[in-house]
């Protein structure tokens, strides 16, 4: 009864969760999963080493395991261990050759130690023996990208993973950076709209759809449409504050949006406010020793 009720609170309460793991490793020490649901517990809570000695302790009940392999892996990829994880992956694969998370494992692990051309294999087979997974798309896209392939090759996977989740966050944020990368400004925006939609308190992502709009080519907009987008960029840019983000970077498009729109007292506070948050920044540094000649409006 301890474990099931743990199960139950350690999404919620990984903390009660823990006390009742205890329970259940008190009434019996080889209680099966608890060494697993402990160390999923601590990961929640952000105690990896706790998290990863659980795990190894799983591990040592199931050696024969995929799963049980997998989840050390996982942890050690966390870590920056990529050499030890992708050891450990080959076993659960050696295992269970058909288990296409298994390759996307293994190939965030050979991405993680700076071997694009091994993660891109194994995407590839992950893509195999599961055709319709969006992230594998999208994570052999990103390799493909690394490895200097041919860049319609690159854009491919990206559409056909968003024809295949188009409310995923990873594939939506990826292919609005690879449409950024490749001055698809309006794509990217597009794209930064709906990860925004899936996941509307993730502050980065307003700060880089505020980049992607500061980014279009101005000459081929109307007077409306560039202040429209100024507009749009400072309320993407107050939310993304609002939920945390504070960076140089947000205050020097801030106060260049406001600048841009002829708001010189707000200009002059961002650009105030980003220097306290950023001192050493060098472009709010050379703003505010030009100012007030590259505060003027640019509209």
């Amino acid at each position: 009864p301890y474990l099931t009720r743990a199960r139950w609170l350690a999404r919620m309460a990984p903390d009660e969760a823990l006390a009742d793991v205890a329970a259940a490793l008190e009434l019996e020490p080889t209680a099966e999963d608890a060494y697993l649901l402990r160390g999923k517990c601590h990961e929640k809570l952000g105690d990896a080493d706790r998290a990863l000695a659980n795990y190894h302790r799983h591990l040592a009940a199931n050696p024969r395991d995929p799963d049980a392999l997998k989840v050390v892996a996982d942890a050690l990829v966390s870590r920056g261990e990529a050499g030890e994880a992708i050891a450990l992956y080959r076993r659960a694969i050696a295992r269970a050759p058909d288990r296409a998370d298994l390759h996307r494992a293994r190939a965030r692990a050979h991405a993680s130690a700076g071997d694009a051309q091994r993660a891109f294999d194994d995407a590839s087979r992950a893509i195999e023996i599961q055709p319709d997974d969006a992230c594998s798309h999208t994570s052999r896209a990103i390799y493909r990208s690394n490895l200097d392939h041919d860049e319609a090759l690159v854009t491919a996977d990206f559409d056909r993973a968003v024809e295949l989740a188009p409310g995923n966050l990873f594939t939506r944020f990826h292919r609005a950076e690879w449409r950024q990368a490749g001055e698809d400004y309006a794509g990217a925006v597009g794209d930064f709209d709906r990860a925004i939609a899936a996941s509307p308190r993730f502050g980065k992502l307003y700060v880089d759809r505020a980049w992607a709009r500061a980014q279009k080519d101005i000459s081929v907009a109307t007077d409306d449409e560039r202040r429209a987008d100024l507009t749009a960029n400072v309320e993407d840019l107050r939310r993304a504050v609002e939920l945390g983000v504070v960076s140089g970077d947000v205050y020097f498009l801030l106060s260049s949006c406001h600048r841009d729109l002829g708001d010189h007292a707000k200009a002059v506070a961002a650009l105030d406010r980003g220097l306290e948050v950023a001192p050493d920044d060098q472009r709010l540094v050379g703003l505010r020793e030009s100012a007030p000649q590259r505060l003027a409006p640019s509209l």
